[in-house]
């Protein structure tokens, strides 16, 4: 009888299709959860069992009581981009449009993006701190 060595070309393959199996069956029970979540709440509204009150005191919170972070957020970001936009232009000849160029940089892409920054840190935070009490 003749025996047959059997080699084993990937060695790794194994660990790596356990963490594999292991990473997509959280990555679904994720899913999952939020899809309840979604669920729920479409549940809750449709009831009406939604605190209309409640649910003005979060929207407040969330909309109007973090643009002044926002807006400081933004202040120091456009002083930057103006020392750095100033400096290029200044040596262009073209230190006239420093202004006009850093506010619509920071209306059209900036501001936006660290609204949504600021909005999500703050209200984060806070629903974090509120599940710790």
């Amino acid at each position: 009888m003749r025996f047959i060595r059997q080699y084993n070309l990937f060695p790794y393959s194994r660990p790596l299709l356990r963490l594999y199996l292991r990473w997509s069956s959280e990555l679904l029970y994720q899913i999952g959860m939020a899809v309840v979540q979604v669920r729920d709440t479409l549940a809750y509204v449709v009831r009406g069992r939604l605190n209309v009150q409640h649910w003005f005191e979060q929207t407040a919170f969330i909309g109007v009581d973090a643009l002044g972070i926002a807006l400081l957020l933004t202040l120091f970001s456009g002083m930057v981009l103006s020392l750095q936009v100033a400096q290029e232009l200044s040596r262009q000849g073209a230190s006239e449009l420093v202004g006009g160029l850093v506010s619509m940089a920071i209306l059209r892409e900036m501001a936006p993006i660290m609204t949504a920054f600021a909005v999500i840190s703050m209200v984060g935070s806070a629903y974090c701190a509120e599940l710790a009490t």
